[in-house]
């Protein structure tokens, strides 16, 4: 069974005075559950697409051809290298997309796009990690 955290947070505001409208405000926060076979990738957007749930609530996430291409340049190789680029590091990158969802760093979309930026941000520890399991 995933590692499941559950954050309930419960502010009421009794009287309306300060907050008129607001009542009770309730949030449940679990741990994102991955699928770990899906992945689509879509030329038009340069995006791997791959899915993930919120408890029931799916969430869609994708990786960019640039992020996987930083991970590891055989990804420029066509769909089936990038496919096997984001398995190798799928660890990493769902760390990552876990991060931005808790964080609300959403598209506009509401898609959680995991960019070359924030690859770059994670690449030296990662590296690190895997050279040392090495």
């Amino acid at each position: 069974m995933p590692d499941i955290r559950r954050r309930c947070l419960l502010e009421y505001d009794p009287g309306g005075t300060e907050k008129p409208g607001w009542g009770h405000l309730w949030e449940a926060t679990m741990a994102l559950i991955f699928e770990p076979e899906r992945v689509v990738y879509d030329p038009s957007e340069g995006l791997m697409h791959f899915f993930a749930a919120d408890g029931l609530a799916p969430v869609e996430c994708a990786i960019s051809k640039a992020a996987l291409v930083a991970l590891e340049d055989d990804a420029l190789a066509g769909v089936h290298a990038m496919v096997i680029t984001y398995r190798r590091h799928r660890e990493l990158i769902q760390e990552i997309t876990e991060s931005k969802y808790r964080g609300r760093r959403l598209e506009d979309d509401r898609r959680v796009i995991v960019r070359l930026a924030d690859v770059t941000l994670q690449l030296p520890q990662h590296r690190s990690l895997v050279s040392a399991a090495s």
